[in-house]
């Protein structure tokens, strides 16, 4: 997704985000500025995740997914300043993406050890 497709899923959250503030702030409609936001945060995920190149040969991985969920959160809280009354849907999204941030961090510094299969004769004696 690092190429054209993510660049072209970012663009298009950049449109649907400054759509969805005009249409919550000059016109007061509340139902489209809505469904804009909403339609913003999917390609705003697939943007952010085409920021990196992932490893030859395979395919998005945990920073991929990091930078995805770091910017659908500050997407997500953009849209929430820019709503007048700080519509429910976005303050979800905002603390979903904050929890897929912080987790994703922490598997990243954690790292959790790849498991074997099948576990080794050695591990079995030792129990």
């Amino acid at each position: 997704m690092h190429s054209l497709p993510g660049l072209l899923s970012g663009l298009t959250a950049v449109l649907l985000t400054a759509l969805a503030g005009v249409r919550a702030r000059v016109y007061q409609d509340r139902g489209s500025a809505l469904a804009l936001g909403l339609a913003a945060l999917p390609h705003a995920l697939i943007g952010g995740s085409g920021l990196l190149a992932p490893a030859v040969g395979q395919g998005p991985g945990r920073i991929q997914f990091l930078a995805g969920c770091v910017t659908v959160l500050v997407v997500s809280v953009l849209l929430t300043a820019l709503m007048p009354a700080g519509d429910a849907p976005f303050v979800g999204a905002v603390l979903t993406s904050a929890v897929g941030t912080a987790a994703t961090f922490a598997a990243i510094l954690g790292g959790p050890r790849p498991a074997r299969w099948p576990p080794s004769r050695r591990s079995r004696r030792s129990r």
